[in-house]
């Protein structure tokens, strides 16, 4: 019988363990100093604007709050569709304000083990709370707090909101930690998260316009020997609807494909060609 039998544990054991599990402390996020600022960033002017500013607002400690009589949101929230920059804006915003960058990784949060999970978040926020000034960053935050539901009580999703919820009301402006989420469905989020004191500012990124993307283009192809031929307004005036995302990897296979053809014709001179581009662009578009 189980209570006959005897279990032991030896070194190996505990070095195939070591490879599998990462210490708590660490395996939920990731710290950088992202060198990358908002002028890296094409297109989004407005949204990156008021961003800075709600931003700066933390930078102000508590004597701004105290002659103002006004406490800075604890949440922001960069809604839109999915390839508008959200995540590059998180990075380009620290990088900015030269501020660390904690980027929480949802998928090590989330345990099987009764109440880890919980222990995981709180011990972002108190790490977020040692490096502040910081911005801790919640990518795809719906898929960490769904929508609840009654018949979902006390699951591991509903006990991760509550966590957050205690969390973000324990957060001070003074403290200098910027919490920023992103998602392209706050419609699965759990709506008490959008109220007063939570994620209560909320800054949706649009589709680039015409002269965004001409700028998204410039920028993507800076510093490439770029053809006569090659003209981005006309590019820009092609790529209607498509997202910065998408014309970052238009860019990056055009670049492939003027590698591959100068290697097979090492004499010639690197250039990035408009054919190049069109090709490129015809690519990606058999792919949305």
């Amino acid at each position: 019988e189980l209570d006959t039998v005897k279990v032991q544990i030896v070194l190996d054991d505990f070095m195939a363990a070591f490879k599998v599990v990462a210490p708590t402390a660490t395996r939920e996020f990731l710290a950088e100093r992202p060198r990358m600022t908002l002028k890296d960033v094409g297109g989004l002017a407005e949204t990156k604007r008021t961003l800075l500013s709600i931003t700066q607002l933390f930078r102000g400690g508590s004597a701004l709050v105290g002659h103002t009589r006004f406490s800075p949101p604890k949440g922001i929230l960069l809604t839109g569709p999915s390839g508008t920059g959200k995540t590059m804006l998180a990075r380009a915003l620290a990088g900015e304000m030269g501020l660390t960058l904690i980027t929480v990784d949802q998928p090590s949060l989330l345990s099987k083990w009764v109440g880890e999970s919980e222990k995981g978040l709180r011990e972002v926020f108190k790490r977020a709370k040692q490096a502040s000034p910081c911005i801790l960053f919640f990518d795809e935050i719906e898929s960490l707090v769904p929508v609840r539901t009654a018949l979902e009580a006390g699951s591991l999703f509903s006990r991760l909101v509550s966590q957050l919820f205690r969390e973000l009301d324990d957060l001070h402006g003074s403290l200098g930690v910027v919490v920023l989420g992103a998602t392209n469905r706050p419609d699965m989020m759990e709506p008490a998260l959008l109220r007063a004191g939570r994620f209560d500012y909320v800054l949706e990124l649009p589709m680039p316009t015409r002269d965004e993307r001409r700028e998204i283009l410039a920028l993507q192809t800076e510093g490439l020997p770029l053809t006569e031929d090659v003209n981005l307004g006309e590019l820009a005036d092609a790529t209607g609807g498509w997202t910065g995302a998408d014309l970052e990897l238009v860019c990056k296979k055009a670049a492939i494909l003027a590698l591959e053809e100068h290697r097979t014709r090492p004499s010639g001179e690197f250039r990035l060609t408009a054919r190049h581009l069109a090709d490129a662009r015809a690519q990606v578009k058999t792919m949305k």
